[in-house]
């Protein structure tokens, strides 16, 4: 059974909060009420839907630009990828989503073991920010763990 964003974004939010270390491991904001119609020409569906759950945020080595910090975070877009608009960031490297495809994009040029993510934008949050992924794809090149994934580890929602 594939759970819905929702119900996932908020289990490890409310586990979050829970957590006297809640500051070190990452932050599950709530949605954002408004979106700025400037902002709504720049985002897909998908992620228009994803702020109104969680408006941005930090999760381990992945962060993603709230509402008010995307107009702001476009600068790295390549020219001659008119229909990328920057998401966020993976270990300070853009993470970018194609509005055409609605597919999240890593171009996996400047980190030795991280493979290339193309995947669409909800398969992204939900396996490379809350799930297995993170481990696997995103650390898993040294085998260790980050305070993100072992919060993922203790608090699994399955």
């Amino acid at each position: 059974m594939k759970m819905n964003l929702e119900t996932i974004i908020t289990h490890y939010r409310n586990c979050l909060a829970a957590s006297p270390d809640a500051i070190l491991i990452g932050e599950i904001p709530k949605g954002a009420e408004n979106i700025p119609p400037e902002v709504l020409q720049l985002i897909a569906p998908a992620h228009c839907a994803f702020l109104k759950l969680c408006n941005g945020g930090s999760f381990g080595d992945i962060i993603l630009w709230s509402t008010e910090e995307l107009p702001d975070n476009q600068y790295r877009v390549p020219a001659e990828q008119p229909s990328w608009y920057e998401i966020g960031q993976l270990l300070y490297e853009p993470l970018f989503l194609d509005k055409h495809t609605q597919l999240v994009i890593f171009p996996a040029d400047s980190y030795e073991g991280i493979e290339e993510i193309d995947v669409d934008f909800d398969t992204f949050v939900s396996e490379y920010i809350f799930g297995s992924k993170y481990k696997e794809k995103i650390i898993g090149y040294d085998n260790a763990d980050d305070d993100w994934s072992v919060f993922l580890n203790n608090s699994s929602i399955c």
